[in-house]
């Protein structure tokens, strides 16, 4: 389920509603998520409104070339300007439910 997806938001709706989903998966490099991009934030907010985890893959994925050839895309540095969320002391770009991931 990418946000990239012209029709991201009736595939999120159809995951979320009609399915047994527990959780989203993303492999970013593979798939070409850029995970601080702007335009993902209502993606985030709908998996948070509906309490569904973002599982993220880490680091290079060499079992795809896509993987290879967009390692920027698995860079998981947090812009320091991202506000601190629930006192933990994490700083995250995405949403409430990956902070005991990062």
């Amino acid at each position: 389920m990418s946000p990239n997806r012209r029709d991201w938001e009736a595939e999120l709706e159809y995951v979320l509603t009609q399915t047994e989903a527990v959780l989203i998966k993303w492999i970013p490099s593979v798939q070409h998520i850029d995970l601080r991009d702007e335009r993902h934030r209502e993606f985030y907010r709908a998996l948070t409104a509906h309490h569904m985890p973002l599982l993220c893959h880490v680091g290079p994925e060499y079992s795809f070339p896509e993987g290879i050839r967009r390692r920027e895309l698995d860079d998981f540095k947090i812009p320091s300007e991202t506000p601190r969320v629930r006192g933990q002391g994490h700083r995250c770009p995405l949403c409430r439910p990956c902070l005991p991931t990062l």
